[in-house]
């Protein structure tokens, strides 16, 4: 809402997992998976600045905004008009 951040993260391929169907050394994540987010201690991975989704992103400090928005009766018709 108040500023502006990036996710700058890397691309992993592990060396030691077989992808079952080809055999091969195939598996890669991000950093930012959800997977390699579960896995952190819980301080560093609530460093992480945004809630992700397969086709969206949005800041926690909106979607914590929007979500008491949303549970106090404002929807979101009155959410967008107020903007």
């Amino acid at each position: 809402m108040d500023s502006t951040f990036w996710i700058i993260g890397y691309h992993y391929c592990c060396a030691h997992c077989i992808y079952v169907r080809s055999e091969k050394k195939t598996i890669t994540f991000q950093s930012w998976s959800p997977k390699i987010l579960v896995i952190l201690p819980p301080a560093l991975s609530a460093e992480f600045p945004a809630h992700l989704s397969h086709c969206s992103r949005i800041s926690k400090t909106l979607f914590s905004f929007m979500k008491s928005c949303f549970q106090n009766g404002m929807g979101s018709k009155q959410f967008s008009n107020a903007l």
